[in-house]
């Protein structure tokens, strides 16, 4: 009896999360946005409808806002308070749209579709008067993909090194047993040189390429996270930076630096932890001269962290504002371009971490220490990479980890592609999705190809089996 009373609540539990896990991937960026707000639990739908209740296509949705302890209000001729939501339901030639926005000020915080369809991207354009504007990708390319590589160990971050594509490439993979230089040949990966951590215990989070000295040959940034455990003050990650010079089969050790280094093409950055803070203090050059590591100059950089923007060219950089949100903006004040606010979701990664301590503890439900939360961790967002001129390719997560009982992912993410244009910014998708987590890519050149070598991985913390894949778009591009 006991054997069958058991079994049924557990059928009866798995009954209940399997319902909500189908209901979180209904609209996932809506629920998300509904769970996370911190303003007043009501929502004004807006509707042509008549009766909302009456209608099968809107009545999911209202189950949904109710599911999440919203009052929602369906009168036309009521609104929000200004501390409410608003729900307006947008009705275009080929979809319907469902945008949630603050009724404070009507900015625009989640954005779903009512169809299945992969469909035009929308774009925001600022302005007194609100307006939408699509953006259809162009016509199908001639493209090629290869078979997934499964390769040994957890890689975290990689770069390629060849100036062009070839069937013998080099390229440099991170990971927790440190940077290793290596030639990957008719689908084998085999390591010429491995640089290990420069300290014990340290964690992986970015690897970039750049020429910093204007030699003419490569240079590494390694950055890694050394966590700090206290019992009492909480969990604190200070930041370290390994330059590495890439000779021919061998990499070498530069020096070591604390705080973040980025490298592009012919520049490096660099820039400071803070204290209850994951950056502090302005952008600037990175220097090596002589041997000696050194800052330089500061730098514009639209009042973005170092990882947060990506110059893009005629003094404009390409930033994510918040968690898969991004905007083309002025380096100079940080202001966003008209039309360069991309509505689109492009999920956050949770790979590389950083944990910053919090200045005042805060509690999950009681006040006793078994509630105090002491730090808070903040994830790298996506690599963005400049493609040609105005266009970058970055990382849209769509893949989510399974639940506690169902297991397996769900999901694919694929590699997107923003353009800056005249009249804002665009997006398409170059390559097919892939059934795994891109954790990160790396563009491949070529003189009639425009490609990319994605690093999978089974697990969103990069964990699992890794894969290299290697995609590519025969020109014109």
């Amino acid at each position: 009896m006991r054997r069958a009373t058991a079994w049924f609540i557990l059928m009866v539990l798995f009954g209940l999360i399997m319902t909500g896990n189908l209901a979180a991937e209904t609209w996932p960026n809506l629920e998300k946005k509904l769970d996370d707000w911190l303003g007043a639990r009501e929502v004004q739908l807006v509707s042509e409808a008549g009766d909302p209740l009456a209608s099968d296509e809107l009545l999911p949705l209202i189950e949904v806002l109710l599911k999440h302890n919203y009052a929602v209000n369906t009168a036309s001729e009521t609104s929000a308070s200004g501390e409410g939501l608003l729900v307006e339901i947008r009705r275009l030639d080929a979809q319907t749209l469902i945008v949630l926005k603050r009724a404070s000020d009507h900015s625009i915080i989640a954005l779903e579709r009512m169809t299945n369809e992969r469909l035009p991207a929308v774009v925001a354009v600022p302005g007194p008067v609100a307006s939408q504007q699509t953006v259809t990708p162009p016509p199908p390319m001639p493209m090629r993909q290869q078979a997934p590589i499964p390769i040994e160990g957890s890689p975290i971050s990689l770069v390629w090194l060849d100036e062009s594509s070839g069937s013998d490439a080099t390229l440099a993979l991170l990971s927790k047993a440190g940077v290793a230089l290596c030639r990957l040949q008719e689908r084998q990966l085999q390591k010429l040189s491995v640089i290990a951590p420069p300290k014990d215990g340290l964690r992986p989070l970015s690897l970039s390429r750049g020429d910093v000295d204007g030699d003419g040959s490569f240079e590494l940034a390694a950055v890694w996270a050394e966590d700090i455990y206290s019992v009492y003050d909480g969990t604190e990650s200070n930041i370290w930076s390994q330059l590495i010079a890439v000779e021919p089969q061998k990499l070498t050790s530069l020096g070591l630096q604390a705080g973040y280094v980025r490298l592009f093409d012919s520049l490096g950055v660099t820039q400071r932890r803070g204290t209850y803070r994951p950056f502090t203090g302005p952008v600037q050059q990175l220097l090596y001269r002589q041997g000696r590591i050194s800052t330089g100059q500061t730098l514009p950089w639209g009042e973005q962290n170092i990882f947060s923007l990506t110059p893009l060219g005629d003094g404009d950089g390409l930033a994510w504002l918040r968690a898969g949100i991004l905007s083309a903006l002025s380096m100079d004040t940080g202001e966003p371009l008209s039309g360069g606010t991309i509505l689109e979701d492009l999920g956050h990664p949770q790979t590389a971490q950083i944990a910053v301590r919090l200045e005042e503890p805060e509690y999950r439900s009681g006040f006793g220490k078994e509630d105090q939360v002491l730090e808070r961790y903040i994830s790298l967002p996506s690599r963005l990479v400049a493609v040609g001129a105005h266009s970058m390719l970055t990382i849209n997560r769509g893949r989510k980890s399974g639940t506690f009982l169902l297991g397996k992912p769900t999901g694919e993410d694929r590699l997107v592609r923003l353009t800056k244009n005249t009249d804002g910014l665009s997006l398409d998708y170059p390559f097919p999705a892939v059934p795994s987590f891109i954790v990160d890519f790396t563009l491949v050149p070529g003189k009639d190809s425009f490609g990319a070598l994605s690093l999978l991985n089974d697990k969103e913390d990069a964990s699992g089996q890794a894969y290299l894949l290697y995609q590519t778009v025969v020109a014109p591009y």
